[in-house]
């Protein structure tokens, strides 16, 4: 059984500006990088087989943090935030569709290739891909994932659909530098969600 402990990056500009961010990117703002500094305490409480972060700017920069240079950081594609398209950049009101009355999962859930981006099946698929890939590559230990929101809302539905979307549609966000924690053994399962601790 391979443990995953998943983090979301710092707060950053864009998130700040309320500015969809997927593909693009933009740099940790202050209280981003105070956000990573903080879980430092909880990160060194696990000794780490193998530590991934997306390809972005912000998720790498967090793992540089959060991991003090204590490991090999592996910058992938795969844990890469969903890519929204020509909607890249604007404002995240733009991702909400009238039709569906402010329910942005099932916006999600219909994905972005209408605007060139990703859909919600092709973002699964290389999440699936991946999460089986690092558990061969290390059966029964820790792996450390630095990635996105939508990436551990993803990972979530994937785990367990029926928590994961009702816990979100209640009015819960994945926080910044929040920390999730699921196991692998053929299947994917929550053990901790969107928490500010370890344990």
């Amino acid at each position: 059984m391979t443990r995953f402990y998943v983090v979301r990056h710092g707060e950053t500009l864009f998130n700040r500006k309320n500015k969809v961010q997927g593909a693009c990117d933009s740099p940790l703002t202050k209280n981003g990088i105070a956000q990573a500094e903080a879980i430092i305490s909880q990160i060194d409480k696990v000794d780490f087989d193998g530590v991934y972060s997306s390809i972005s700017e912000r998720a790498f920069d967090t793992a540089t943090i959060i991991t003090s240079g204590k490991y090999e950081i592996n910058i992938t594609k795969q844990i890469k935030e969903m890519n929204f398209g020509y909607l890249e950049g604007e404002d995240n009101g733009v991702l909400l569709k009238p039709e569906h009355d402010g329910d942005w999962m099932k916006t999600f859930e219909e994905g972005f290739e209408y605007a060139g981006g990703e859909s919600f099946q092709q973002v699964h698929k290389r999440l699936i891909d991946f999460i089986s890939e690092v558990a061969e590559l290390h059966p029964d230990g820790n792996v450390l994932l630095v990635s996105h929101g939508l990436i551990v809302t993803s990972l979530g539905l994937i785990a367990d659909y029926d928590y994961t979307s009702s816990y979100l549609r209640s009015g819960n966000a994945i926080k910044n530098c929040s920390i999730s924690t699921f196991v692998y053994d053929g299947s994917l399962k929550i053990e901790k969600f969107n928490q500010e601790k370890i344990g």
